[in-house]
């Protein structure tokens, strides 16, 4: 941060009382001295309005997890929870690495919230909002949904040819001129990857009654 944090962190010892979307399990980082095992935190900011980088390192994983993590198409990252439409954004995957003998996973995080440590399929659909950016994986066909609870939802089903990075924006207008004969919903996307690859992709756009009144 440019500017002088407190951070405090906040350990979650319960399941939330939300079910994870499908795909996605908990997964509990390791107790520590004073610290029971956890399966998510809170993380708090003195001052929400500075830019801020983070990222979480966790202790020692078990056997059992290690096992979990070695399965393929499957990846480890976390969920932010929002209290407010009682929806999860995947906001981080994690990274492997060895400390000491032990191996741990670290995990960036873009602000504050309460978020649950999780392990996933590659395969499982994503929940997103508009602007984080989602991995994509070589030739793993992945599906990305955005705008939950909303009424308006925008589905990505995408397969990259390399390893890259999606981000999808939502804008209720566009400077390109519309095509003769057709009605706009006031809904346009653009949607970039953060490296040069072939991609093959479906977009869905749902909408509800009083978007359509609104064409």
């Amino acid at each position: 941060s440019p500017v002088d944090q407190t951070v405090t962190l906040s350990a979650l010892t319960q399941f939330s009382a939300v079910g994870l979307p499908n795909g996605f399990s908990y997964l509990s980082a390791p107790a520590s001295a004073g610290v029971s095992a956890a399966v998510g935190f809170t993380v708090a900011l003195n001052n929400t309005n500075a830019p801020v980088t983070m990222s979480l390192t966790t202790g020692g994983l078990s056997a059992v997890y290690l096992a979990i993590l070695a399965t393929t198409n499957v990846k480890a990252g976390v969920l932010q929870y929002n209290a407010t439409s009682s929806t999860y954004t995947r906001v981080g995957v994690a990274t492997q690495s060895t400390s000491g003998l032990s191996q741990t996973l670290t995990i960036p995080l873009p602000s504050a919230g309460t978020y649950y440590l999780v392990s996933f399929n590659l395969t499982a659909p994503i929940p997103s909002l508009y602007g984080y950016a989602q991995a994509l994986y070589a030739n793993v066909a992945t599906t990305i949904v955005y705008g939950q609870n909303t009424g308006n939802q925008f589905v990505l089903n995408v397969t990259s040819s390399s390893n890259t990075n999606v981000t999808v924006t939502s804008n209720s207008t566009t400077s390109y001129p519309q095509p003769s004969g057709y009605i706009s919903l006031n809904a346009y996307f653009d949607i970039e990857t953060s490296s040069t690859t072939t991609v093959s992709a479906v977009l869905a756009y749902q909408y509800n009654a009083a978007t359509a009144a609104t064409a």
